[in-house]
């Protein structure tokens, strides 16, 4: 696999400090990178696909997630997403990584030889009040490194702290101690599994439902409170994403092939939502893949 190396040293916002936090924009496919930093994405607005490794993942508004030193991934998709970068050295932590290892969600980041023990994906979606925790302490970060006034990169450094501590909490919170969520999540779990293993074929929300032996009704509302979208809309979305996959991988193959190979019956139907869901028609974005 063929992707850019990002380096922290050409991205941070002070030549002394090991850490930024960066509030960005995004309406364009992001290619696949990676980078010699750890990386924490707050969604704070939008919608995008998210490549990593091997999975698909539709990350809406309230999600948080952490990216290790090396790991690969990717954007498309993009409508309008506004994200916080939370970038960092390892040197940033280094005094703290047995405390950070040991917290709940933290270990598959921080532990291990080569900083990271594995490539697990943690994505957390917050509730209200978290985000707004959240968004309170990275506007803290961002202001510090605007005014760098007396002392502010130890409170930088006590605020990725805080920062970090508050990623822990979630995920505790989300995933470790919430009984209700759990089986929630559990659900979920299975229908993407389900939607990644069928997602060519005939499938809809009654047929979702039915593989967990449950209503319609019931796995719509858990769903949507899970990952902040109905699951026939992640389903849309995800075909959709494996179609610009597909296409990006080989710009010769035939639209006709890939509408049906990713679950569209007719063509007309697969690119009037490939041009709502990217903005361009899948010739369009065929011909900008083939010129790249």
């Amino acid at each position: 696999m063929n992707y850019d190396m990002l380096n922290y040293n050409e991205i941070k916002n002070s030549p002394d400090s090991a850490i930024t936090v960066i509030e960005c924009c995004h309406s364009t496919q992001i290619n696949m990178h990676a980078h010699d930093f750890y990386e924490f994405v707050y969604v704070e607005e939008g919608f995008t696909v998210h490549y990593y490794g091997e999975s698909t993942t539709i990350l809406t508004e309230g999600d948080m997630f952490a990216i290790c030193p090396g790991v690969p991934h990717a954007y498309t998709g993009l409508h309008y997403t506004k994200v916080y970068n939370c970038i960092f050295t390892r040197e940033a932590v280094a005094d703290k990584l047995p405390e950070l290892s040991a917290m709940p969600g933290l270990d598959s980041i921080f532990g291990g030889n080569n900083g990271h023990k594995n490539q697990e994906w943690i994505r957390i979606r917050l509730d209200t009040a978290e985000r707004m925790r959240i968004t309170s302490v990275l506007d803290r970060m961002v202001e510090e490194q605007r005014q760098k006034q007396l002392g502010w990169e130890l409170v930088q450094n006590a605020l990725l702290y805080q920062f970090i501590t508050l990623f822990s909490r979630y995920y505790a919170g989300h995933y470790a101690t919430n009984p209700s969520e759990k089986a929630y999540i559990n659900y979920v779990v299975k229908i993407l599994k389900y939607i990644e293993q069928n997602y060519a074929e005939d499938i809809d929300l009654n047929k979702m439902a039915a593989h967990l032996d449950i209503s319609p009704d019931y796995l719509s509302r858990q769903f949507k409170k899970i990952m902040g979208l109905s699951p026939a809309v992640f389903l849309r979305s995800y075909r959709l994403a494996r179609a610009m996959n597909i296409i990006r991988c080989d710009s010769a193959e035939n639209l006709s092939d890939i509408s049906a190979a990713v679950g569209y019956k007719h063509l007309s139907h697969f690119s009037r939502e490939f041009k709502s869901f990217t903005g361009v028609t899948p010739s369009e974005y065929k011909n900008s893949c083939s010129k790249l």
